[in-house]
């Protein structure tokens, strides 16, 4: 599985990063896909592997804001990690984006089995 660097493995053994890779689901997501809308609940973490996310928030008048822009490596939705309930923004797929995820289920296993892969994710946030 190819994956670009990203600061979620930093620290890792390479069995300890092929461990939890393996534990994740791709995710293949079209120009304009959503991948998560913003409020509802927050139940997968994710790192892009290829192409590029936005994230948007709504105003209070419903207008969508840009937060940012997750690419190559980059994680979205930390707060999974966090123990956050709902996601806070939405995350649509500007180009072709293929991403792997990590239910929170999964996630909670691996995080205990490897404390500094919490620590990374929670430092991306």
């Amino acid at each position: 599985m190819i994956i670009p660097p990203s600061p979620v493995f930093a620290g890792l053994t390479e069995h300890e990063r092929q461990l939890t890779l393996a534990a994740a689901e791709p995710r293949v997501l079209k120009v304009r896909d959503v991948l998560a809308r913003e409020g509802d609940q927050a139940t997968t973490f994710y790192i892009v592997q290829v192409g590029h996310l936005k994230l948007t928030k709504a105003s209070a008048d419903g207008h969508e804001m840009v937060v940012r822009f997750v690419g190559p490596g980059e994680p979205f939705a930390g707060i999974v990690a966090a123990g956050q309930a709902t996601y806070p923004v939405s995350a649509i797929a500007v180009e072709p984006t293929r991403t792997l995820g990590w239910t929170r289920e999964v996630l909670a296993r691996l995080v205990v089995e490897f404390p500094t892969l919490k620590t990374n994710i929670v430092n991306q946030i």
